[in-house]
């Protein structure tokens, strides 16, 4: 409520407005519930997050490093949240039914639509440890073998869409669903559908619906990417230079709201062992080996750690066959 508003209300004739006290209560628990939902508390990186354009993103994500968050911020993707669990609501309560052709007669096979389908993307390994990327389609389309993703968003996300298409991200996203549903189902995905829901018309219609031919290759990249980064992740820790790996990975600039929103810490020098000298005096060493550094004075990374950096590619096409983001 503005404090124009606010005035307007203390100047009714009748059922002026009090302080507000109550609603400190009700936003502390509506921020409490944001942070402890399941969707803000997945722990291994999910098929939304593969596609990214930006590097040091992903290599904080796959570090698993925290994010500085403020879940008051959050409000936007939680009214997402909030329609997606409509929807799935609702085609839980109306699955549809399944047709197949006999004999010139239609005959219900079985449930059309399943929403929140569970997939198994892919295993990839992180120290020796196998990391599971899977996630839940959020609608798939067992008659015409397509999975169906919602987008709501705001004004001036639909107008950029419209003239440009959907991002990589989502594209990619798109293609990781399609290699899930082959993995769990055994079938092959006809169609990828990326639904943009407006959030604030008044009107369905002034969303976009985009439709495309199922293409593996996108996520097969990110899938191969992301090993990549997870390699580069082992090998940096090996030489105590994780962080330092990470801040050296370009970003995104302008086009990743992560890196323009300082959502990831700033890299912490990496604990030094110290030595028994160390621990006979009572001082430990204050410079660790490799630890973050930017301009001139930045100690170089080791070489094949460098190696591995060198070779991680941002943006997808398809026509590359090699992996390098020259």
């Amino acid at each position: 409520m503005t404090p124009e508003q606010a005035n307007a209300l203390r100047k009714a004739k009748w059922m002026p407005a009090t302080p507000a006290t109550e609603w400190a209560d009700i936003r502390e628990q509506i921020l409490t519930m944001i942070r402890s939902h399941p969707r803000s508390l997945q722990a291994n990186p999910g098929p939304s997050e593969l596609g990214t354009t930006c590097l040091r993103c992903i290599a904080h994500r796959l570090n698993g490093d925290p994010k500085r968050e403020d879940p008051a911020g959050q409000w936007a993707p939680t009214v997402g949240t909030g329609g997606h669990l409509l929807l799935q609501h609702w085609f839980d309560q109306h699955p549809g039914d399944r047709m197949v052709d006999l004999d010139g007669q239609n005959i219900p096979i079985g449930d059309r639509w399943t929403a929140e389908m569970p997939v198994v993307t892919a295993i990839l390994h992180h120290h020796g440890r196998p990391v599971e990327i899977g996630g839940h389609i959020d609608l798939w389309d067992a008659q015409e073998l397509a999975t169906i993703d919602w987008k709501f968003v705001g004004q001036s996300t639909l107008k950029n869409v419209v003239l440009h298409g959907p991002s990589q991200a989502y594209k990619v996203q798109a293609s990781l669903y399609g290699i899930g549903v082959h993995n769990t189902l055994g079938l092959y995905p006809v169609k990828s559908c990326i639904y943009y829901l407006p959030r604030s018309a008044r009107n369905l219609d002034e969303g976009y619906a985009y439709e495309a031919w199922y293409d593996p290759r996108p996520g097969e990249w990110a899938l191969k990417r992301a090993q990549a980064v997870y390699d580069l992740l082992d090998l940096a820790d090996a030489y105590q230079c994780t962080q330092a790996a990470i801040a050296s990975l370009p970003c995104a600039g302008d086009d990743c709201f992560t890196c323009t929103s300082h959502a990831y810490q700033e890299p912490q020098p990496p604990a030094t062992l110290p030595s028994l000298d160390d621990l006979l005096d009572g001082t430990t060493p204050e410079t660790p080996l490799y630890a973050p550094q930017t301009g001139a004075q930045a100690e170089p990374l080791p070489q094949d750690v460098q190696t591995l950096i060198d070779g991680l590619q941002a943006v997808y096409t398809p026509n590359n066959t090699t992996n390098n983001n020259k």
